[in-house]
């Protein structure tokens, strides 16, 4: 059920020629719900996960592991040079405490999990370099990135409950929790300044955000085995959890070595746990897994940044410049954006957005809203990527509607290798009420296209 320049999507219907495919979805939900764990399974009343999978063909499947990868090094690359770059990170909108502790984690480190999304641009652009597929990354996700509960525990679930519709079809998302592992093994394996070895890592989520709480317990599940392994234990609490004692940082009542967040860093300023995030990490106490840096990799301001600079041989390398021009859709300041007939072809973001909240067209912004997000300095309007709708039976409260869904898909990267795929099916702007299906391959794509990233340019 496709239309031309559309991503396949496959459904469970196939499985189901009686037409009960609202019982077998039924059944699939019950197992999601228990596995994952999935008690966020409605967004307002509506299912998040479909029981199907967007098939990507061979060529589309490697271009998408090489857009992934080539485009973390670029961003590793300008997350560096924008942090010592003085007023870059003011400008993006970051508060003197935050940008202290930034300057002071070492360049260099990739992120441990990160997301880009991706949605397929039908035509090619002029000066891209990737003949075999058109991915646009119209953000990054590098500090909190949704997507590894569903990666490990729903995909499998979707493949068993269409093993007919699925036959042949491999999964893009095969072995990412022994990656995720491995990463953070790797993050944790030198002592800590003062000698002292990694003991304890801390997993912590905001509860009254339930999706964030539960992919900080998907992501403490898949990096307890390889860290057990290494005689690391792995603790789990809720950000108001955190606390010092004198130098050391604590989670609940056990001390922890290092920190992985899962819960957005803009509210934490001012609060014990950014008090004790900074007390510890200061006295050399405390590593953080996904440190200060991954924020400003996520910051919207630094694709305007990365897009101003794109032809600048001293900031990127001949690769990272061609990546840049290939994947990336130009992206600017509002502030900089000329007048009314250049604005229906723009998408303005908010710098520090998550989830699709304060996204909006450019046609669908009159004057007076223009004007106050130039006023207020923390836009950025990005040329539209001009994406074909797939055609998909959707789950909803109501059982199966048939309709239109813009397919984005996240392509993961973990320590700057790729890491696996899933993909949301939602409006023109994908916001938190998308719904969430598996992505495929006929083709073996898991395995990383280059060898290990270098952050140097």
């Amino acid at each position: 059920m496709t239309v031309p320049g559309a991503l396949a999507y496959l459904p469970a219907e196939v499985d189901t020629p009686d037409g009960h495919l609202d019982d077998r979805y039924g059944a699939f939900l019950e197992a999601a719900v228990m596995a994952a764990p999935l008690p966020d399974f409605g967004v307002r009343g509506e299912p998040y996960p479909a029981l199907g999978a967007l098939v990507l063909d061979a060529d589309a499947a490697r271009s998408l592991v090489r857009a992934t990868e080539r485009l973390a090094r670029v961003f590793a690359r300008a997350t560096d040079a924008a942090v010592s770059e003085p007023g870059a990170l003011e400008r993006f909108g970051f508060p003197l405490s935050f940008i202290d502790m930034a300057r002071r984690e070492a360049p260099g480190v990739l992120p441990v999990l990160g997301r880009f999304d991706f949605v397929r641009d039908p035509k090619p652009w002029p000066g891209g370099d990737d003949s075999t597929g058109a991915w646009r990354a119209i953000e990054f996700n590098a500090d909190t990135p949704s997507g590894l509960r569903e990666m490990v525990s729903l995909e499998p679930l979707v493949r068993r409950h269409l093993p007919q519709t699925l036959a042949g079809h491999l999964p893009m998302a095969t072995g990412v929790a022994r990656r995720i592992g491995s990463a953070v093994a790797k993050a944790v394996a030198a002592p800590l300044p003062g000698g002292r070895a990694i003991a304890t890592v801390g997993v912590v989520a905001d509860p009254a955000y339930l999706e964030d709480a539960c992919q900080a317990v998907a992501f403490a599940r898949a990096i307890g085995p390889t860290l057990a392994r290494r005689g690391v234990h792995v603790t789990f609490g809720a950000v108001a959890n955190l606390h010092h004692r004198g130098d050391r940082a604590w989670l609940r009542d056990v001390p922890i070595d290092a920190l992985y967040r899962h819960a957005a860093i803009e509210a934490w300023p001012g609060t014990a746990a950014w008090d004790a995030m900074a007390v510890a990490t200061d006295a050399g106490e405390l590593r953080l897994v996904n440190g200060l840096r991954g924020v400003v990799a996520q910051n919207k301001g630094l694709m305007a940044w990365i897009w101003g600079r794109r032809d600048d041989a001293a900031t990127f390398d001949a690769d990272a410049r061609a990546a840049i021009r290939t994947y990336l859709p130009p992206t600017t300041w509002v502030e900089a954006i000329p007048p009314v007939p250049v604005r229906p072809g723009l998408v303005v973001k908010q710098a520090f957005g998550r989830e699709g909240a304060e996204v909006a067209m450019g046609t669908d912004l009159d004057e007076v809203g223009w004007d106050t997000c130039v006023r207020w300095g923390s836009y950025v309007a990005q040329a539209r990527v001009p994406s074909v709708p797939s055609v998909a039976p959707l789950p909803t409260a109501r059982g199966h509607v048939v309709t239109q869904a813009w397919p984005v898909v996240g392509g993961m990267v973990s320590g700057g290798r790729w890491a696996g795929a899933y993909a949301r099916l939602g409006g023109r702007v994908t916001r938190h009420d998308a719904r969430w299906c598996a992505v495929l391959s006929p083709d073996r794509a898991t395995r990383s296209a280059h060898a290990p990233i270098r952050t140097g340019a």
